[in-house]
C-alpha cells in the first residue's frame, strides 16, 4: 500500500493500492497532523534535527512575518513553529507517507510551510502544481530543493504542444503596452487610505465571526491593530518614495561612462520573494551584494506599481507597510540606492530582478536579465545568475545590455517546449493545447 498526502487538493482522486490523506485547512494544523504513536528517532539525530528546523524556520522568516502577529515574544512563536513542525513529521513517519503534493504554488502561508518544513526534514518528496499565469494559466508541476523549483518532465504518449499564438499575442500586448491579466487591479478604492481603514475593520469583524479554521489555534493572527500599524507605515512610505523619486530624476544625469543597474523592486509580502527569492527573498540583499561584489556605478530601485495598494479583493490587507516602510529606504540609502517609480529616462541600464515576470518580456525583445531567485521560468534564455556576473569588468557589463535575435528566438522555443508541459485541472479540453494532460492524469502517471 502506497501513502501519499494531498494538500489542499482541488480534485478527488483514488488509486488502487494508494492510501491518500487530503489536508484542505477545513481541521486545524494541529488536529490533522495529530497521532498518539511516536516515531523513535537516534538521539544524535534529535540534535540534528532540531538545527534543521531552526535554519528551515528562519528561512521562512518573511511567512511568519506576513501571516502572524508581531509581537515582542517572538522566541514563544518559534518554539511553537517547531513544535508543530515535529508533530507534523513523527505524523509523516508513523503513517509512512511516500509523497506529498501540494496543489497550490510555492508554499508562503502558515499550514503549507510548515508541512514543507517537514517533509523535508524526512527527505519526503514534494511536489507543487504551480499556476502558471503569464501565457496559460495551466498548472506546472514542479519539485523543490529548498528555494529552487525542478520541472517534472513525463514521457507522454502524446506530447502536447503550447501554440506559438500564445507567445505571439503575448508579444503583441507588450508592444501595445497593455497591462498583463496577472497584474493586480489599480482601482481608487484600493489605493485610498480611508476606504482601506473601513475595509479592515469589516474584516477583521468578519474573520471574528467566521468559523472556518485555516490556520493554527496556537498561533495568533495578525490583528486589526496589526493592519492599521502596517496601513500608516505604507502611507509614510509611498509619500516618501514619491519624494524620492522628483528628486532622483532631476538629479539624474545620463553619463556614458557610468552603468547603471535598475533593480525592478516586488510587491512585498509576496509568494515571489517570500519563498521564491532565495537568499534574495529581502530586497535589500540585492544592492548588498552588488555593494560587496565590488561594483561601482550607478543603482537605482525602482518600486513595483502594486505597493500603492492598501488592499486586495482575495488577501485582504496588502501588509505592504510590513515590509516596506521607512527603513527600507534608510537601508536603500546605506547601500547608495536611489529610489525611482519609472526607470525610462535611464537609456543605458542593466536590470535584475529577483523572480519577475519583466525577465521573460525582456527575452521574448532579445535583451538579457539578471536574475537572483528561482522563478518558474528556470533557466531562460537571456537570463543570467546575479553570482555569474563579473561586477568589476565593464566590458561583460556593457555585454548585459546588447540586444541579440539568438535569445529572441531561443527564449521563444523554451517557453513553448516548457509550457508544453502544464496540466490541466480537469479531463475537458482545452482551447490552447494539444493531447494536453489533466491534473488526474498526470498524477495516474506519477504516483
Amino acid at each position: 500500500m502506497n501513502n501519499f498526502l494531498f494538500v489542499y487538493p482541488v480534485i478527488k482522486y483514488k488509486k488502487k493500492g494508494s492510501n491518500i490523506y487530503n489536508y484542505d485547512g477545513s481541521i486545524p494544523l494541529e488536529d490533522f497532523f495529530n497521532s498518539d504513536k511516536k516515531a523513535f528517532i537516534e538521539n544524535i539525530q534529535i540534535i540534528k534535527n532540531s538545527r534543521k528546523i531552526d535554519n528551515f524556520i528562519f528561512n521562512h522568516l518573511g511567512t511568519w512575518q506576513r501571516w502572524l502577529m508581531y509581537d515582542l515574544d517572538q522566541i514563544n512563536k518559534f518554539r511553537e513553529l517547531k513544535f508543530l513542525v515535529n508533530k507534523i513529521s513523527n505524523w509523516l513517519e508513523i503513517n509512512k507517507i511516500e509523497k506529498i503534493i501540494f496543489f497550490t504554488g510555492a508554499p508562503h502561508h502558515i499550514d503549507t510551510a510548515l508541512i514543507e518544513i517537514a517533509a523535508r526534514l524526512k527527505s519526503i518528496k514534494t511536489i507543487f502544481f504551480y499556476k502558471e499565469e503569464v501565457f496559460t494559466k495551466l498548472f506546472l508541476p514542479m519539485q523543490r530543493e529548498e528555494f529552487k523549483f525542478e520541472y517534472i518532465f513525463l514521457k507522454k504518449s502524446v506530447k502536447s504542444k503550447v501554440t506559438k499564438e500564445i507567445i505571439y499575442n503575448f508579444q503583441q500586448n507588450m508592444i501595445h503596452k497593455k497591462i498583463p491579466l496577472w497584474i493586480p487591479k489599480k482601482s481608487f478604492f484600493k489605493k485610498n487610505l480611508i476606504f482601506a481603514f473601513l475595509f479592515i475593520i469589516f474584516w477583521h469583524s468578519k474573520k471574528l465571526t467566521s468559523k472556518k479554521n485555516t490556520i493554527t489555534n496556537l498561533l495568533q493572527e495578525i490583528n486589526f491593530q496589526n493592519d492599521f500599524y502596517s496601513l500608516i507605515k505604507q502611507k509614510i512610505f509611498l509619500s516618501k518614495i514619491s519624494i524620492e523619486n522628483r528628486k532622483n530624476k532631476n538629479e539624474y544625469n545620463q553619463i556614458n561612462e557610468i552603468t547603471n543597474i535598475v533593480i525592478y523592486g516586488h510587491y512585498q509580502p509576496e509568494s515571489t520573494t517570500l519563498s521564491e527569492g532565495g537568499d534574495f527573498r529581502d530586497q535589500i540583499e540585492i544592492p548588498n551584494y552588488l555593494n560587496l561584489s565590488g561594483y561601482q556605478g550607478n543603482i537605482f530601485y525602482k518600486e513595483h506599481d502594486s505597493s500603492f495598494l492598501y488592499i486586495d479583493k482575495i488577501i485582504g490587507p496588502t501588509r505592504v507597510g510590513l515590509w516596506k516602510n521607512k527603513n527600507f529606504i534608510e537601508n536603500l540609502r546605506k547601500h547608495n540606492v536611489k529610489i525611482i517609480l519609472d526607470d525610462s529616462f535611464i537609456n543605458e541600464k542593466i536590470i535584475i530582478t529577483c523572480s519577475g515576470s519583466i525577465a521573460v518580456e525582456r527575452s521574448l525583445n532579445g535583451l538579457r536579465t539578471i536574475v537572483c531567485g528561482y522563478p518558474w521560468y528556470g533557466d531562460l534564455p537571456g537570463t543570467i545568475r546575479i553570482e555569474n556576473i563579473n561586477w568589476t569588468k565593464k566590458s561583460e557589463l556593457d555585454a548585459l545590455m546588447k540586444f541579440s535575435p539568438e535569445i529572441k528566438n531561443n527564449a521563444e522555443i523554451y517557453l513553448e517546449h516548457l509550457l508544453s508541459y502544464g496540466l490541466k485541472l480537469n479531463s475537458k479540453e482545452s482551447k490552447i493545447t494539444n493531447n494536453i494532460l489533466s491534473t488526474k492524469e498526470f498524477l495516474d502517471l506519477f504516483l
